[in-house]
């Protein structure tokens, strides 16, 4: 279903559209999460190069993708799209969470109970969006360099957020469909470059 048949009283995609939308938005994520946490683990080496400190190094001890960190950024992900599904209104606030209860399962998969609890994390902050902006960073910078108190790493995975939130946007609204928006954040997207 296009964009302007939703914005003029289409009321979203059917039901049975939604298996096909909520894959390319779960395969979109994963291809987004993958390289947005190489280029975090590289913003690390980088620094860690750079660095002509040896008393405060930045390590890296995981450079690949996997449990928490994966969790993590899923979860994360999925509260962007809550949002943006929100924002939208891609489906009738009725039916979200019909949606996401599919959206979260092909996302998740079998880790389903471990990546909500990551998404607790980031909701329960809901009304702070520095401290769950916090919360995101520092689980990740610790996954990456095995540091429990990471506050230099996760000003540098911080400041990549910006760029993962409007990549996963943009799987969203290229999901259903949304040119307009889609052409608005790519636009975005190549001015911060």
């Amino acid at each position: 279903m296009g964009f302007l048949s939703r914005l003029f009283g289409g009321g979203g995609p059917s039901r049975p559209e939604w298996g096909a939308i909520s894959l390319r938005i779960s395969t979109g994520l994963e291809e987004v999460r993958k390289i947005w946490f190489r280029v975090c683990v590289e913003n690390l080496r980088e620094a860690s190069r750079r660095s002509k400190s040896d008393e405060l190094p930045i390590v890296v001890k995981r450079g690949n993708l996997a449990g928490d960190a994966d969790r993590a950024s899923k979860a994360y992900q999925l509260y962007l799209v809550s949002g943006f599904l929100a924002q939208h209104r891609y489906i009738p606030p009725s039916q979200g969470r019909d949606f996401a209860d599919i959206l979260f399962a092909q996302t998740c998969g079998n880790e389903l109970r471990e990546c909500l609890t990551y998404f607790a994390r980031y909701h329960e902050v809901e009304q702070d969006p520095r401290l769950r902006l916090i919360r995101f960073s520092n689980d990740i910078s610790g996954y990456i360099t095995g540091n429990s108190a990471p506050l230099m790493e996760s000003v540098l995975v911080a400041s990549t957020l910006p760029v993962l939130a409007s990549t996963t946007h943009l799987v969203v609204a290229d999901a259903f469909g949304d040119h307009a928006t889609v052409t608005a954040l790519q636009a975005s997207l190549s001015a911060k470059r």
